[in-house]
């Protein structure tokens, strides 16, 4: 049996995205942003029927509502590390950075399931 609380709850995709992986800590140039972002991840939703039609029309949309789709994340406000950042400050964070925010939008549109699916199926096609 299907239930509506089960599928709200789990029956969404979500993936996990380390920022630091947008820099490549072996390259002397890119290592200090690497340590700067550190450990820092961020977990984000699939979005919603509405969201991705207007993701289709206008993808300017998706960084402007990027706070909305972050359903968890592991950043502090500051140094003492007492309270948690808010989705809001997280997203600026991000969009501040365009290697950052590129890396978040790469990562999620790969681990789509249905993209997964695609680059599956076109694999299986013959080579012409």
């Amino acid at each position: 049996m299907v239930t509506i609380n089960d599928l709200k709850s789990k029956g969404y995709f979500k993936i996990r995205i380390e920022l630091a992986a947008a820099f490549d800590k072996a390259d002397p140039e890119e290592a200090e942003q690497a340590e700067a972002w550190g450990d820092a991840y961020i977990d984000i939703r699939e979005l919603t029927a509405q969201e991705a039609a207007e993701f289709q029309t206008d993808s300017a949309k998706f960084m402007d509502g990027l706070e909305r789709v972050i359903v968890g994340h592991n950043m502090k406000q500051d140094e003492e590390g007492k309270k948690q950042a808010s989705n809001e400050q997280v997203a600026d964070a991000i969009k501040r950075s365009s290697t950052v925010y590129t890396h978040v939008m790469s990562e999620w549109m790969q681990h789509l399931p249905l993209a997964k699916r695609s680059v599956a199926n076109s694999e299986k096609l013959p080579k012409t």
